[in-house]
């Protein structure tokens, strides 16, 4: 019987050996690579590269289950040499998979300080952006990593086909068979379990056993994050606050549960003032002199638009991706790490839809963006907000001589002219436009713009490369507004300024940091320049734009207008499956089981009282907006008496 078991386990146990190894290497890489992140003692790593393993285990048995099962099978084919080598190669199969899921994670962790979690399942017509990331940018790595598979490939030939056995050397019965294979799949099961023997499986969540953030990441691997934020990701509603404690919650949080999200402006009137929403890739507050007391010299003319504008000294994006930036700025429905987002199934529930609440109101409404037409699905989202017109980099012509190829992003400067060929023809209508342009020249890798916007020496993945990047996008805004002033519709616009997020994600001690995004509004014949301290959000923006508009009718927002008192001015932002509340007394960082971590302001006396406040604020807005989602009841106002748009 124990030679039965061993032969039967030869296959599973070779499996979890080389994963171990594989990801432990790849751990130490993580740590060396990011080593002003991990600030951790050598206790504190040891503990978490030893905690580690059972995330390595778990996702191992978990990808290669099929096959493990089938090596295991109690009947005597499965126990012929082939059969055992088939199962065997298709186990490594499993292993290059994660390990490839592993490798991108690696890349991802050094802009994002987080492994990738749903973005695996977001990625849909977009994966050729990868390639070219991964071949242009990354291209050292992507070859070193190749290179490291295919020795992978040859150890597994050398040490594990090579030496499987022929067969038992022993005749088993039935009996034993059904025994070994049962208790191989038991132990199977639980370490798919992450050897929890009960309750729930193993999550990301239990990586923050390891200790303090950083740990938890080194704890958990990307293929780990990635594969269980798609399963976990059902729709679920995170159920923090029991139903008879919801009361007491609302009291401490000072949150009205029944109208929570709830907005009008009933003292509105039609304004038909045009607004226009510039999207901008990457353009971090950091690198924005004018609103970082920085040199870098790359946005001179944005710096003049600053001293000219309202100005929101603090304000964040929503999350770290695109798409996320997208549905906080046109939705203002929350980016949530187990609900669907924009262009992934969200745009299935009733909510607000900016196109169709304008056009009620006589707007012509555009969208374009400088990615091809399907990336991030935006031509869907267009069609689904209710936008009249939309367009991609394959309607727009180039107009500019570049020492390059077009990039994927697209160029900024070609974009933003024709944006304004449509909005001009919209003027021509007579009625009132909304704009909305998604820009992309400043995504990495960075191309080459042209020898007048460099800078610095360039490098496609480099900084001195994005900023080179940033001047010539810079130098693209400027081009679209002086073309704008010539236009009758100058006067009576409202530009919006905000960017999808940060470049990237620098080590800091404070995670505020990571979403600090620029927010101005321009319009000199309408919006008074100031500079505001109050912490402002993506998700106000679509308040602000209705505000705007003067449109008086119900809707549902995350967020509040710019233009009014807010007496809660805080932003929500997402890093990977932590859902953070920055508020003028703190940031407080939670996952789906309990709070992370709590930053003070510096003014706070009691931290603890302000903590609990936080606390008790967070989970119950966070379960009130994700039971409304789920449920298909975010845009609970179409149950309400709506006013009538003129």
């Amino acid at each position: 019987m124990r030679h039965l078991i061993a032969f039967k386990s030869k296959i599973y146990l070779s499996l979890i050996i080389f994963t171990l190894a594989s990801f432990f290497l790849l751990r130490i890489a993580l740590l060396l690579s990011n080593i002003d992140y991990f600030s951790l003692s050598a206790s504190q790593i040891l503990f978490a590269l030893i905690y580690g393993m059972r995330f390595d285990v778990a996702i191992i048995t978990l990808l290669a289950a099929p096959f493990i099962l089938a090596s295991i099978l109690p009947f005597k084919f499965a126990e012929t040499l082939r059969w055992q080598a088939l199962c065997a190669w298709l186990c490594c199969v499993a292993l290059l998979i994660a390990l490839t899921i592993g490798a991108a994670d690696f890349a991802f962790f050094a802009d994002m300080h987080r492994h990738i979690t749903t973005e695996t399942t977001q990625i849909g017509s977009d994966w050729p952006m990868l390639l070219d990331i991964a071949w242009q940018s990354r291209r050292p790595e992507t070859l070193a990593y190749t290179i490291a598979l295919i020795l992978l490939v040859f150890a597994w030939h050398l040490f594990i086909i090579k030496k499987l056995p022929r067969g038992l050397k022993q005749t088993a019965t039935h009996p034993q068979r059904w025994t070994s294979f049962f208790l191989i799949l038991i132990c199977c099961v639980f370490s798919i379990r992450g050897f929890m023997f009960n309750g729930k499986p193993i999550s990301t969540a239990d990586a923050y056993h390891a200790g303090p953030e950083a740990a938890a990441q080194l704890a958990l691997n990307g293929a780990f994050s990635a594969i269980r934020s798609g399963f976990d990701k059902q729709n679920k509603v995170l159920n923090f606050v029991p139903q008879h404690s919801i009361s007491d919650y609302s009291i401490v949080a000072d949150v009205d549960p029944k109208h929570l999200f709830f907005k009008q402006f009933a003292d509105n009137v039609p304004s038909q003032h045009n607004v226009i929403v510039f999207l901008l890739e990457s353009w971090s507050q950091a690198y924005i002199d004018s609103l970082s007391n920085s040199n870098y010299g790359a946005t001179p003319f944005f710096d003049s638009i600053v001293e000219n504008s309202l100005v929101f000294e603090q304000a964040y994006a929503a999350a770290q991706r695109s798409i996320q930036g997208v549905q906080a700025v046109l939705t203002s429905i929350p980016v949530l790490p187990e609900q669907p987002a924009l262009g992934d199934g969200l745009e299935l529930i009733s909510m607000p839809r900016i196109g169709y609440m304008s056009s009620a109101y006589g707007y012509h409404n555009i969208m374009v963006q400088s990615s091809n037409r399907r990336s991030f699905h935006l031509d869907a989202i267009a069609n689904a907000l209710g936008f009249d017109e939309y367009y991609g980099k394959q309607d727009i012509p180039l107009l500019k001589k570049y020492p390059q190829d077009i990039p994927r992003f697209g160029w900024d400067y070609d974009t933003l002219q024709f944006f304004k060929t449509r909005l001009d023809q919209a003027h021509r209508r007579n009625k009132p436009f909304f704009g909305f342009v998604f820009t992309g020249t400043t995504h990495e890798p960075f191309p080459n713009p042209g020898k007048e916007f460099l800078l610095y020496p360039h490098n496609p993945q480099t900084e001195l490369g994005f900023l080179n990047t940033l001047r010539y996008a810079d130098w693209s805004l400027e081009q679209f507004m002086l073309s704008a002033e010539s236009e009758p519709w100058f006067n009576d616009t409202i530009f919006i300024f905000v960017a999808d997020h940060t470049m990237r994600a620098t080590h800091t001690a404070d995670p505020r940091q990571l979403f600090r995004i620029p927010l101005v509004i321009y319009s000199p014949a309408h919006i008074a320049p100031k500079r505001d301290n109050r912490i402002a959000s993506q998700y106000d923006i679509l308040p602000t734009i209705i505000d705007l508009m003067g449109i008086n009718t119900p809707f549902t927002a995350f967020g509040d207008s710019l233009l009014r008192e807010d007496p809660h001015p805080e932003a929500w932002v997402l890093q990977g499956n932590l859902m953070g509340l920055i508020h003028p007394k703190g940031m407080l960082r939670h996952n789906e089981r309990s709070p992370v971590d709590y930053y003070p302001s510096t003014s706070i006396s009691d931290e603890h009282a302000t903590q609990s406040f936080l606390e008790k604020r967070l989970q119950l807005i966070y379960q009130v907006a994700s039971e409304r989602i789920s449920q298909n009841k975010w845009n609970y106002t179409r149950l309400s008496t709506h006013q009538t748009a003129p």
